[in-house]
């Protein structure tokens, strides 16, 4: 008879699984925006897994700086799965702020992120984006910099609800910071440095409107 893994080896790799390039915008923008005939995800769910993604996006930029070889495990989850010296979504995101990964403007975003994704994750009440508290954190910088003229540079209308200033901003930082670790390693590989292009868009304003 097959040995049966432990319940901690087992739940490990349901945490550990990360989509392919591609997957985190495919949930993000399908599944819980509700297209292609899938029923929409609620602000709890949509919330919990959009940090997560982000999360582990922070962890791709991260190791995308570090030496070549370096083994981000115990950085990332310990020696024992129990949580690395950077386990955490404030940790993660504190120390891509450090390495240049992004600036102040980007990190506040992610700040409120994941105080949104904290109150949804710990408070019993029957909450959802609405709530005036949390609507009031979902005013981007990512939404309110990155362009004056969001439809001809993004392909569709601003938003304007909190849902959707959540989900735009939590899909493109998502999307952001892969492409951060594809070509930050790309470009260490050949020896050079990759500038970062949240610092450009984001953090510096440079699409913004004069």
């Amino acid at each position: 008879m097959a040995k049966r893994p432990s319940p901690s080896e087992a739940l490990q790799k349901l945490r550990s699984a990360r989509p392919y390039y591609s997957g985190p915008f495919h949930i993000l923008r399908t599944r819980m925006k509700g297209h292609d005939g899938v029923t929409p995800l609620d602000d709890r769910a949509l919330v919990l897994i959009a940090a997560t993604l982000i999360e582990q996006s922070l962890e791709g930029a991260i190791a995308s700086r570090l030496a070549v070889g370096a083994d981000t495990k115990p950085l990332f989850k310990g020696a024992r799965d129990e949580g690395g010296v950077l386990g955490t979504f404030y940790q993660k995101g504190r120390m891509a702020y450090a390495l240049g990964v992004f600036g102040e403007q980007t990190w506040k975003d992610l700040e409120a992120i994941l105080w949104i994704r904290n109150t949804f994750a710990h408070s019993p009440e029957d909450i959802s984006l609405d709530t005036p508290e949390i609507a009031a954190l979902c005013d981007f910088n990512f939404i309110d910099r990155l362009t004056s003229d969001w439809p001809a540079v993004m392909g569709r209308e601003k938003p304007t609800v909190p849902r959707d200033k959540f989900l735009e901003a939590a899909y493109n930082y998502c999307w952001v910071l892969e492409a951060e670790a594809h070509f930050a390693s790309q470009a260490r590989a050949e020896g050079k440095i990759h500038p970062s292009r949240l610092r450009c868009c984001v953090d510096n304003g440079l699409l913004s409107s004069p």
